[in-house]
């Protein structure tokens, strides 16, 4: 799977929006952050339990915000842009990674 670098670069592109750093972090009830006035974003680490395409969504939430700091319709258009499918990514973050992965052992 594809690392923050990768998925970082690849969402900018997407988004059109450069952040000016990127942190992993352990964060208890957030998936992600962003400062607009540094262009800094933080990622959870947790996210690691989850698919990859749970991390592309957190990475393109977190860039739009640089252009819409609010979740207004604005913002939700510009996401939507860089990644069409918020809503079944939402979902996935919504459930247990225990969960996610006993699912998963049990489909192999």
């Amino acid at each position: 799977p594809a690392g923050l670098p990768e998925v970082g670069a690849r969402m900018e592109a997407a988004t059109g929006r450069h952040a000016a750093a990127w942190q992993l972090r352990a964060m208890s009830s957030r998936w992600g952050s962003c400062t607009s006035a540094t262009r800094r974003i933080r990622i959870n680490v947790r996210l690691a339990a989850y698919p990859p395409t749970c991390l592309d969504y957190v990475v393109a939430h977190e860039l739009t915000h640089l252009a819409e700091p609010s979740h207004d319709a604005r913002f939700h258009e510009l996401l939507a842009r860089a990644y069409p499918d918020e809503r079944a990514a939402r979902a996935v973050l919504r459930r247990d990674a225990r969960e996610l992965a006993e699912e998963t052992t049990r489909a192999r």
